[in-house]
């Protein structure tokens, strides 16, 4: 077993809500043709997801401006991108509210412009 392989499974996992989310993002050309403009700061938000151990790595980026969502979203979480964009998900395993390193596992919902209107 080599160190990169162990070090890659200490990763945080991401999966998403379906297979056409997952394509907007496999690359910037497909996320600039879903995204526009907001492209690059998308892919920048998923590589930093894809990097992180766990979630206290994003929380330590003030500019993703990690939070929980309410009401009808409650459980979910967001982060930004570039405005008008966020990147929507939920832990897919049990974790601590107060404690976002037990969260290490994610399903990417949505990438929207306005949750606040659903």
């Amino acid at each position: 077993m080599t160190l990169f392989y162990i070090i890659d499974k200490i990763k945080m996992e991401i999966s998403y809500k379906n297979r056409k989310l997952e394509r907007s993002c496999d690359t910037e050309s497909s996320a600039k043709a879903c995204y526009g403009s907001c492209a690059k700061k998308v892919v920048q938000r998923l590589g930093q997801l894809y990097a992180a151990i766990d979630l206290t790595d994003i929380k330590k980026d003030p500019s993703a401006h990690l939070h929980q969502l309410k009401g009808d979203r409650s459980g979910q979480f967001a982060i930004n991108t570039k405005q008008p964009f966020r990147i929507i998900f939920i832990p897919e395993e049990d974790f601590d509210i107060l404690d976002y390193s037990t969260i290490k596992k994610i399903k990417i919902l949505e990438i929207n412009i306005n949750y606040h209107d659903d």
